[in-house]
């Protein structure tokens, strides 16, 4: 806005006028007043009457500055306003369709999930019903698979429990051929009544000179009337003695014992009391023949044979046996120790002398002579 104050200069003109103080005297009252005084009044008059007018021109000027400024901010701010509003309507278009879009979607996600949670349920109740009939079908087979687990496992526990006896049986078998391959070592066939291991002790001269059955247990049981079976089979075949080789032996009996005319022993003892027995029947068959030719009757040999001398005589010796087959591992479970300890203190020994030698071939270097022992076959060719 324009100052107007460089225009108002309402006393110039009287400031350039000498006034010369004078009476002035009213032809009708005939009052007397100062002229000086009458001209400033009016002077004053004047000069109020100019500066209003050049106060209403310059507010009429100002009001017409402020209305022209008004009206083009009022038609700025309406320009904006419309813009804005138009900005305003297209966001509310837009708004509402998202929100028509929106609940479009919100409409189809609803029919989705109910749809969904439709087929759900039937797939679920389909699925259900066919599990059902898989788990029915399924314990129908366990059951079945279970009562043929059951009779496997008998069947196996037969098989194993006849296949265990077997090995044993071959393995007793094949130690008396090992140990005796003189004497006929005879394999009683499954079936046929009689102990499993037939033993004919053959003497020098190649005649049979007595009989030795042998009986093979191998349960987790011992049974008492193994014995009186085993009797009536030493009977039917006339045997000098017979044998029960168990892998349980009765309540209280250590490695072997004589029980009611039967030898009853364990798999570490047998063959000792094997080599005790036969040496026995060599010795009766003897004396049989000797008895024979000076007349004697058997009976005091039978005596001899079945007396408790007799039977302490035997375990004595199979004692002997296993004390010395004993003393024998032991022995040779402590050289193999000796002998270990002894490797490693030679590999030890070899060892510092090989640091040794390599040291000094370092320092000395090809001086140093040659040991064939301690070079590559290449260096000693």
């Amino acid at each position: 806005m324009v100052s107007n104050k460089s225009n108002l200069q309402p006393v110039s003109s009287l400031e350039q006028v000498s006034l010369t103080r004078a009476e002035f005297k009213c032809p009708n009252c005939g009052h007397s007043s100062d002229l000086a005084e009458m001209l400033t009044a009016e002077s004053s008059a004047r000069l109020q009457q100019v500066q209003s007018q050049e106060l209403n021109r310059i507010e009429a000027r100002v009001r017409s500055d402020l209305e022209g400024k008004t009206r083009i901010e009022m038609a700025d701010l309406k320009a904006t306003l419309e813009e804005n509003n138009t900005r305003l309507r297209e966001f509310e278009a837009e708004e509402l369709k998202l929100r028509k879009e929106r609940a479009l979607q919100l409409e189809s996600q609803r029919l989705l999930d109910s749809q969904r949670n439709q087929l759900e349920q039937e797939l679920t109740a389909r699925l259900s019903a066919e599990l059902n009939l898989k788990v029915a079908e399924k314990d129908h087979q366990l059951d079945a698979m279970r009562r043929q687990i059951d009779d496997l496992k008998r069947k196996a526990a037969e098989g194993s429990s006849r296949i265990r006896g077997e090995a044993l049986e071959i393995t007793v078998e094949q130690a008396l051929r090992d140990s005796f391959p003189h004497d006929e070592i005879e394999d009683v066939p499954k079936g046929i009544r009689g102990a499993d291991v037939v033993q004919r002790v053959r003497s020098s001269s190649g005649q049979i000179a007595g009989t030795i059955i042998w009986e093979t247990k191998r349960t987790a049981n011992w049974s008492e009337p193994w014995i009186e079976k085993l009797k009536g089979n030493q009977r039917d075949v006339n045997a000098e003695f017979a044998v029960i080789v168990t892998q349980t032996l009765p309540k209280g009996v250590e490695r072997l014992r004589f029980m009611d005319g039967v030898w009853v022993t364990d798999y570490q003892t047998y063959t000792d009391l094997a080599v005790a027995l036969r040496q026995t029947v060599l010795g009766v068959h003897q004396a049989r023949v000797a008895a024979a030719n000076r007349g004697c009757t058997m009976e005091a040999l039978f005596g001899y044979v079945t007396g408790t001398a007799f039977i302490q005589r035997v375990q004595t010796l199979v004692e002997s046996f296993c004390a010395m087959r004993e003393d024998l591992e032991r022995e040779r479970r402590t050289m193999q120790k000796l002998w270990a300890s002894r490797e490693q203190h030679i590999r030890r020994a070899e060892g510092a002398v090989v640091a040794v030698y390599g040291e000094c071939r370092g320092l000395v270097g090809n001086s140093l002579p040659t040991i064939a022992p301690l070079e590559l076959p290449e260096a000693t060719a």
